[in-house]
């Protein structure tokens, strides 16, 4: 049997695909019977259909002409495929009538253990094309299943060298695409020309890899990945991205001037301030570090990636401007020109963090009070570090950066009102039915109190159990729930009469939110604990001779159940507030871009 080149599909029209005689209508029950077998993957019915007809085995049993084979490799059934071929010689490079054989059904299934069957049966089955021409290798990059992508390019890594160069392209973009990038990287070393290719779109490996900051991403794994992790070593993704960036950008510098470099990467758009909009940090790191004067680089309305993190709420980009020194003073003085009139020059950078940003930037916060808390802190941080004379600088609008904040986030301010009133609303509620449930507890002690016919010893109207350790335990977290709810309502009626005015949002009201949360979640769990408590003392004749212990342990579990659901449904929303009022970490730089 010839070698089949993956640079070009076999020339034998008609010889690799199956005869179709039970396509027919006298043959149609067999056809259906085998089709079903294979697709459930049920040997013995399929066998004794072809057990009548030893042609069966290598017959269309659909229109699209694929065969039992064809049919048990995309449904990943390896024992019928195994059984069919071992028992049944069915021919493995037959071709539907797309062009796929059974093994790119296999391929495109991400059946691996059916694939490695086929290629023991037949190693060249790697190397032959399938629909629209396409190389096995490709259709598992394509639809995305990596493993079987690995296996593929370990099996035809040498024949490659003969492929055509457009195959290549396309296998090393669509990688990219879906984060195939240490298959990425092996192509690239093997091929530097692909550092500087471009797709149907007219756009490189780094304007791709630009607009995938996810790619950069360090994930922290959890529990089930760390323990995986211990036995397996796999490497990170996002380590992969970044080396392929620089391995890229190291050949866009050997084979471009500083001009022809410039023009490249602004074609067919500038993948600098994308990668700033989209906030893809460990992107713009690794090429600046190289080529620190990219730093200046400005769009067509003079606005440098700073600029564009700005107006996109970038902080990991913006954070940025702190470690470039006196650059900063620099850059922050660019005016922006009116679209209508470039000779104009009126806008500066509070401008543009006065604008309200999309949608689905806003919403990276959640409620609209927090929302509106960290426009103001944007506002407030660009603010900071403007020359005094340009924060009250009128711009194209005749307006001041204030004012134009004002305007902009009018209808922000509203729903933030709203969510503010409602949040507290509800959580009054909760507060005041705790105080009540509290109030009446504490006279409803349990065990009761003594009367006058109890002891000569005994204080008359004194709790019956005051002696007992978990008594005390009752009254005290009694105390700090009625406290806690009274203190969490005092907070929350603040809260609805505030003014509401945007200053009230920078602090005031997040801060009186934050506490009023919090001191409503301290009244909850200290009313179970005294539930709890409670339940052990009703049952402490059973509990102390062993008898029914498992009620009042049964019971205190699921008390402390909505409790811990609370806290864990809350602890985001006060850790994000705490962070943004306190801690001021938003706008400060982890790591610098030159280091």
């Amino acid at each position: 049997m010839p070698i089949i080149c993956v640079c070009r599909r076999p020339q034998s029209p008609f010889g690799y695909f199956p005869p179709n005689f039970l396509l027919t209508e006298n043959n149609r029950n067999d056809r259906i019977d085998l089709f079903t077998a294979a697709l459930n993957g049920v040997w013995k019915a399929a066998e004794s259909i072809m057990e009548r007809d030893a042609s069966y085995v290598n017959s269309s049993v659909t229109e699209e002409f694929q065969t039992a084979l064809h049919v048990a490799a995309g449904a990943k059934h390896t024992d019928f495929v195994k059984k069919l071929v071992n028992r049944r010689q069915a021919n493995l490079r037959l071709q539907d009538k797309n062009g796929n054989t059974a093994f790119c059904h296999a391929v495109m299934a991400g059946s691996i253990p059916v694939a490695e069957f086929m290629l023991v049966k037949d190693g060249e089955l790697a190397l032959i094309r399938g629909g629209q021409n396409s190389i096995p290798l490709f259709i598992a990059v394509i639809f995305g299943h990596h493993d079987m992508a690995r296996l593929l390019f370990q099996k035809t890594e040498t024949h490659l060298d003969h492929s055509e160069w457009e195959d290549l392209e396309e296998i090393f973009f669509t990688c990219i695409e879906t984060n195939m990038f240490d298959i990425a990287l092996k192509l690239l070393s093997r091929y530097g020309g692909l550092a500087v290719a471009r797709n149907a779109d007219k756009q490189t490996a780094l304007h791709l890899l630009a607009r995938k900051p996810s790619a950069f991403d360090s994930k922290r794994p959890g529990i089930v990945e760390m323990l995986s992790n211990l036995c397996t070593y796999k490497e990170s993704d996002d380590n992969t991205a970044l080396e392929i960036v620089k391995s890229l950008w190291k050949n866009f510098l050997q084979k471009y001037t500083r001009e022809n470099v410039r023009a490249e990467i602004l074609f067919p758009y500038n993948l600098l301030l994308k990668a700033a909009e989209l906030g893809n940090y460990k992107f713009l790191a690794a090429l600046i570090r190289h080529y620190p004067e990219l730093i200046w680089e400005t769009d067509d309305e003079n606005r440098t990636i700073f600029h564009i993190a700005v107006m996109h709420r970038q902080a990991n980009i913006f954070n940025q401007i702190y470690s470039i020194g006196s650059i900063k003073d620099v850059l922050v003085t660019y005016q922006i020109p009116l679209p209508s009139d470039p000779s104009v020059v009126s806008d500066n950078m509070l401008h543009l963090a006065a604008k309200i940003p999309l949608s689905h930037e806003l919403n990276a916060v959640p409620g609209s009070a927090l929302q509106m808390q960290r426009e103001l802190l944007w506002f407030e941080e660009v603010k900071s570090i403007l020359q005094p004379c340009e924060r009250e600088k009128q711009g194209s609008e005749g307006l001041t950066p204030r004012q134009i904040f004002s305007r902009e986030h009018k209808n922000l301010l509203e729903e933030g009102k709203k969510w503010m009133r409602d949040t507290a609303t509800s959580c009054l509620i909760v507060a005041t039915i705790i105080t009540i449930v509290a109030y009446y507890a504490g006279f409803s002690i349990p065990g009761g109190y003594n009367d006058s016919t109890s002891g000569c010893n005994v204080t008359i109207g004194s709790p019956v159990l005051i002696n007992h350790n978990l008594f005390h335990v009752f009254a005290v977290s009694e105390a700090i729930a009625l406290s806690f709810s009274i203190t969490s309502m005092l907070i929350f009626l603040f809260i609805l009469t505030s003014r509401y005015t945007e200053e009230d949002f920078l602090k005031s009201l997040p801060v009186s939110l934050m506490f009023g949360l919090a001191t409503l979640l301290i009244s909850i769990m200290a009313m179970i604990v005294s539930f709890t408590s409670a339940f052990f003392l009703a049952y402490r004749e059973s509990y102390n001779q062993h008898k029914l212990r498992w009620v009042p342990i049964l019971v205190s579990g699921f008390a402390l159940l909505p409790a811990a659901s609370l806290g864990l449904l809350l602890y985001p929303l006060l850790r994000d507030i705490f962070y943004s009022t306190y801690c001021r970490s938003l706008f400060r730089p982890k790591n610098s871009l030159f280091i």
